[in-house]
């Protein structure tokens, strides 16, 4: 399945960013939705997780998806509490971010 790559390529970028950080965890997960499926918000949300609450609702796309992604894993914090300072905005970083653009190209 699709997701499980792309899944592996998220905890790869998070755990590097868990590593040698402070009062810091980065956890991301992408759940699947099969294709076709239609029907309100809710009943999609329920296809996935059993049960949920739902507060808000909005329309997004693969890029913007992306970029919210992106945001947040680039996020060094402050000096009570940061991700692994050496790693963000490194080369290193940066592929994994191109990484994650590639694999997102089959969604």
């Amino acid at each position: 399945m699709k997701s499980n790559s792309l899944n592996r390529g998220l905890v790869k970028i998070t755990n590097k960013l868990n590593s040698y950080s402070l009062n810091y965890v980065a956890d991301v997960e992408i759940y699947p939705i099969h294709k076709g499926f239609s029907g309100p918000t809710g009943n999609v949300v329920k296809s996935v997780f059993s049960s949920a609450i739902i507060v808000g609702k909005s329309e997004s796309n693969t890029s913007e998806l992306l970029e919210e992604l992106i945001a947040g894993l680039s996020y060094a914090g402050d000096p009570g509490a940061h991700s692994n300072l050496e790693h963000v905005g490194s080369s290193e970083h940066k592929q994994d971010f191109e990484n994650l653009k590639n694999k997102l190209k089959y969604y």
